[in-house]
């Protein structure tokens, strides 16, 4: 398991704990929950203003989020809660933030950021939160994409995909992994599963159900 790990979900109940955001013009129904654990030894975060990631002093602890085009105005109107952290908009495109005390995080221990008060582009459908996370004493400065559905709000008596399927990979964190030679290569495991959450209707796939799976091949970061 990595040093440290990021989780994204939607707290809304209609959400029912996944990473899905509503194109629906009501905020109250987007309410997101970003969590980093910290699953080894303990972690010194430094304290500092929330700067661009190209101006952050050397050793300071920086948090940088990215929605790309999911959001309208690429996030700006993005409201986030995080006790401790200061947090500022970058003419990037991306929010900054960085503790606004000297911090340790413990094997084990989380960090909660709650964001919301967004509105979804219209003509978005899928994407990621892109993470970028730098000055984490004893680990290397990375970054990380996390997937995020875009769906139309559940009406009664209707589920949608999102809201039965899930691809997961065995990290969780929906990445794959490549060795520092182009010429090498190196093995990859997801799981993909279909699960009905809904206790109390069963999921009914006739003989003509269809699901077609894709790869989109990206840069190396």
């Amino acid at each position: 398991m990595q040093h440290l790990t990021f989780s994204l979900v939607n707290l809304t109940p209609a959400a029912e704990g996944e990473a899905i955001i509503y194109n629906a013009g009501e905020p109250s129904l987007n309410q997101l929950q970003l969590t980093l654990t910290n699953n080894g030894p303990e972690l010194k975060l430094k304290a500092g203003c929330p700067l661009p990631e190209d101006k952050l002093p050397p050793g300071q602890t920086g948090l940088y989020l990215s929605f790309g085009q999911i959001l309208t105005d690429m996030g700006k109107g993005l409201e986030i809660n995080a006790e401790g952290w200061g947090s500022t908009y970058t003419s990037a495109g991306n929010w900054a933030l960085s503790p606004s005390s000297e911090m340790v995080l413990a094997k084990g221990e989380k960090v909660t950021l709650k964001l919301s008060g967004f509105k979804v582009n219209p003509n978005s459908t899928t994407g990621y939160l892109t993470v970028d996370y730098l000055g984490f004493s004893g680990i290397r400065d990375n970054s990380v994409q996390l997937h995020v559905t875009v769906a139309a709000p559940p009406t009664q008596g209707k589920k949608s995909l999102q809201n039965v399927l899930a691809m997961e990979s065995l990290d969780g964190q929906n990445a794959v992994f490549l060795m520092a030679s182009p010429q090498e290569s190196f093995d990859n495991s997801l799981s993909f599963s279909l699960r009905n959450k809904n206790k109390m209707e069963p999921l009914k796939c006739g003989p003509n159900t269809i699901f077609t799976i894709s790869a989109v091949f990206g840069k190396v970061p």
